[in-house]
């Protein structure tokens, strides 16, 4: 679930345009983003030119009839989404319910610059939204009570997308220096790599902590122990004179918990030690991994290389980061960026028959729980954290047998046989003639033997048993992409381990 039913109806075909734009394979015509954008050729047309005249670093280009987009070198797609949540209205008003700096609908309204009405209207709006998460808005002063965990990390995922800098937040830049200079030495202290965005994580996560405890909001249940090397409030001088200026708080240890609420509520495990203390002291997230251990055995019964103990114990920490604070029947939280769904879609186009492999025993775990809209996240999220996932789900099927025939040189089918893997995935075994010659009824009854025929002769007297595509002799962009569409396609054969287990004499 997103918040892309606050947005305005002109706001929300804008940012279908780009999207469809950006994942398009090819130059798309006006007819089918009229009929995607359920709009008008002049809407079209005026979204078009207001796009290229903001200030974006994008490019929507005609060329004739036909509509591309090209973006700066420097620039992805995540810049619209930063774009239109913090230059929107209704996503303003989100953030002025964070930061509480009106008592009434008026004041609030004159702050953004809208009618009253309007402000009314867009509250409503965010109230009817945030209602799913257990997130109430309170008037007087218009602020977010209820799920303190809920509230926190929603913000943290909204500040995330809108691309917020730690200077917005409204603390002076010598507090956020020492905020970086203590999550650095978090770090550090307990061996974290590779930690972009664990750091960039946990400076907005104490910033938004210190700003709700600022206001008067505590989290509940945090554990004593996080299970990391963390400094004592006491040795933090600096940190803690200067919170105190800004907030008028003193910081003691519970306000360090607070702020590091992540890490003590365990939605954040960083390494091995804090895991272990973790699933000893968190009953909840103890059940967690039990559940979805059984999923990972799942999982690894369809490989060809089966999930070491390593690797499950490291994909249950992943899963846990992205996952537990849903655990076990909250409704996920996104914002505008449907990342996951996306990279899905973006991966089934090649490896199709595996994705459905995955979804089918994720959509099986999470039916008893009637959870089947985390599947995307659950999907993204193995694919990317279990290396080689993809590859060994292809290596653990039958392959599809292909056979090639070409006539324009006697080594081109060698040719072929040579640079297919690069451009089409799955299990495929790809065989060619190395015989002088072949009879018509021969290769009739060769048909027999393969999923498929690949060639550049065209064979209308062919009775094959088998589908034929016909391609060039170098095969096109939609050569590929028929080929991947067949394999993508082709009924799911048994695999080598199901196989083995029906060909093992029962005892």
């Amino acid at each position: 679930m997103n918040l892309r039913g606050l947005m305005k109806k002109e706001t929300a075909r804008r940012l279908r345009l780009i999207e469809e734009l950006y994942f398009a394979k090819d130059m798309l015509p006006s007819e089918y983003l009229m009929d995607i954008l359920d709009c008008s050729l002049p809407a079209l047309i005026s979204d078009i030119r207001f796009l290229n005249e903001e200030k974006l670093p994008i490019n929507i280009i005609k060329t004739k009839g036909l509509y591309s987009i090209e973006f700066d070198f420097y620039a992805t797609i995540d810049v619209l989404y930063s774009y239109i949540l913090r230059g929107s209205l209704e996503f303003q008003v989100l953030q002025s319910l964070f930061f509480e700096k009106s008592r009434g609908i008026q004041p609030a309204a004159d702050r953004l610059n809208c009618s009253f009405s309007n402000m009314q209207r867009y509250l409503k709006a965010v109230k009817d939204e945030m209602v799913h998460w257990d997130i109430t808005v309170d008037h007087r002063p218009l602020c977010v009570t209820g799920d303190e965990t809920s509230i926190r990390h929603f913000y943290y995922l909204f500040f995330k997308e809108s691309r917020m800098p730690f200077a917005d937040y409204g603390f002076s830049q010598g507090l956020i220096d020492s905020v970086d200079q203590l999550i650095r030495r978090i770090l550090e202290e307990n061996q974290i790599t590779n930690n972009m965005n664990v750091h960039f994580q946990l400076m907005h996560s104490f910033l938004i902590g210190l700003q709700r405890q600022k206001q008067g909001h505590a989290m509940k249940n945090l554990a004593f122990e996080s299970g990391l090397i963390i400094p004592d409030a006491e040795d933090l001088k600096r940190l803690s004179v200067l919170i105190r200026r800004e907030t008028s708080m003193e910081f003691t240890n519970l306000q360090l918990r607070e702020c590091l609420w992540p890490l003590f509520s365990h939605q954040l495990i960083l390494n091995r030690q804090q895991q272990s203390l973790a699933h000893k002291r968190n009953k909840r997230l103890a059940n967690f991994y039990e559940a979805h251990h059984f999923l990972l055995e799942q999982i690894s019964d369809l490989l060809a290389r089966p999930l070491s103990q390593i690797e499950v114990v490291e994909t249950l920490r992943i899963l846990g980061n992205e996952l537990f604070c849903y655990y076990p029947d909250k409704r996920s939280i996104e914002i505008l960026h449907e990342t996951d769904e996306t990279m899905v879609k973006l991966i089934n186009k090649k490896y199709s028959r595996e994705i459905r492999k995955l979804q089918k025993v994720v959509s099986k775990f999470l039916k008893p729980q009637k959870r089947d809209s985390f599947i995307p996240i659950y999907l993204s999220c193995l694919v990317t954290t279990i290396d080689d996932l993809l590859q060994r789900l292809v290596d653990a099927d039958q392959p599809i047998k292909v056979l090639l025939l070409s006539d324009t040189s006697t080594t081109h089918e060698r040719f072929w046989h040579s640079v297919f893997p690069d451009f089409i995935k799955g299990s495929v075994q790809y065989d060619y003639f190395e015989t002088p010659f072949i009879l018509q009824d021969q290769l009739t009854a060769l048909t027999q033997q393969y999923d498929l025929i690949v060639t550049n002769v065209t064979m209308t007297g062919l009775v094959s048993s088998c589908p034929l595509i016909a391609i060039n002799a170098f095969p096109t962009a939609k050569d590929f992409d028929r080929i991947q569409q067949f394999i993508n396609d082709f009924e799911p054969l048994p695999s080598r381990k199901e196989l083995y287990n029906e060909l093992t004499p029962s005892t």
